[in-house]
C-alpha cells in the first residue's frame, strides 16, 4: 500500500483563526470609524435660549449708592474680564428677575462689586451672568 498524500485542507485551528480574523475585519472597520453622535430629538420647535451661568448670591446692598456685593458660589468659575458684563439678580425659588446689574471692576477674592442698573435686588438673590449674543 502506498502512503497517503498529505491533506491540502487547513488544520482546524488555522481555519478557526482565519474565520475569526475575517469576522473581526468586517466588524472592526465600523468600530474605528468616526461617526458624529446624533443629537437627541427635542420636542420644542423654537430656538433654545442659552442657559444663564450662576455666579453667586447678593450678600450686601447699598440702595443709596446703587451698588451691591456678590459672593461667588463655590462652583462658580467667573470669566476673566468680568467688569462691565451684564448680570441679572433673581429670586432663588421662582427665578423671577428682580434687578439688572453690571459687574464693576472691584473684585477681591470671591467678592464682586456690582452696580444696580434697574430693579430692586434683595439679599440672597441669585446673580447670574447674562449670555453674550
Amino acid at each position: 500500500m502506498r502512503p497517503s498524500a498529505p491533506s491540502r485542507s487547513l488544520p482546524r485551528t488555522a481555519a478557526f483563526f482565519l474565520a475569526a480574523a475575517c469576522a473581526f475585519a468586517l466588524t472592526g472597520c465600523s468600530l474605528f470609524s468616526k461617526k458624529s453622535p446624533t443629537p437627541p430629538a427635542t420636542e420644542s420647535s423654537g430656538p433654545v435660549a442659552p442657559a444663564h451661568v450662576e455666579l453667586g448670591r447678593i450678600i450686601s446692598l447699598q440702595p443709596e449708592s446703587g451698588t451691591a456685593l456678590v459672593e461667588f458660589v463655590p462652583q462658580a468659575r467667573p470669566p476673566a474680564g468680568l467688569a462691565g458684563r451684564a448680570l441679572l439678580a433673581r429670586k432663588l425659588d421662582t427665578l423671577e428677575v428682580t434687578a439688572q446689574l453690571v459687574a464693576s471692576p472691584h473684585q477681591r477674592g470671591r467678592i464682586l462689586g456690582v452696580y444696580v442698573i434697574s430693579g430692586t435686588p434683595a439679599l440672597d438673590d441669585e446673580v447670574v451672568l447674562v449670555p453674550e449674543q
